[in-house]
């Protein structure tokens, strides 16, 4: 279920949209436009951090993603549990000929991923995208293909 803070000001809003679900963690959308996105995005430094270094931190580090944060190029969703940020998901957008996608940046500390994926598929295609895209290890594989992920390209990679 989706819920929107209304009645107050862009900037005194830290977060547009709460996703709640019956039990477990919450999910909330940073707002890009408060005064605290700093601090939030500063509160999620380790969780970024975590989900970088298990990926190609060659190519990409956190603090690339921190600044795409801060510059309004990624989604920083927050996982809470009774108002303490306990993990993160950093999403960004991929346009394709034919479609939109969402693709999942990062994802940290303790957020359900099957939830915190699932939920943001819900958001997300709510806007028009059509897809849902994750890279990572070949254990994302098997964890997710049981959400409907399928293995669709392999992507090498060489050090030059």
């Amino acid at each position: 279920m989706l819920t929107e803070q209304v009645g107050t000001q862009d900037q005194e809003k830290v977060f547009t949209f709460t996703i709640q679900p019956e039990t477990g963690l919450s999910y909330r959308l940073l707002n890009n436009h408060s005064s605290r996105q700093r601090d939030v995005v500063v509160a999620c430094w380790d969780y970024i951090e975590s989900s970088a270094l298990k990926g190609n931190s060659g190519l990409q580090g956190v603090e690339n993603i921190v600044g795409k944060i801060l510059r309004n190029q990624l989604d920083l969703w927050v996982c809470v549990d009774k108002d303490q940020i306990v993990g993160c998901c950093v999403i960004g957008a991929v346009t394709y000929p034919k479609a939109k996608a969402i693709n999942f940046e990062a994802i940290g500390g303790k957020a359900d991923y099957k939830e915190c994926l699932t939920m943001c598929e819900q958001f997300y295609k709510s806007f028009g995208y059509k897809y849902a895209r994750v890279q990572g290890r070949k254990g994302w594989k098997r964890a997710l293909s049981k959400q409907g992920y399928k293995e669709e390209d392999i992507t090498l990679l060489k050090e030059l």
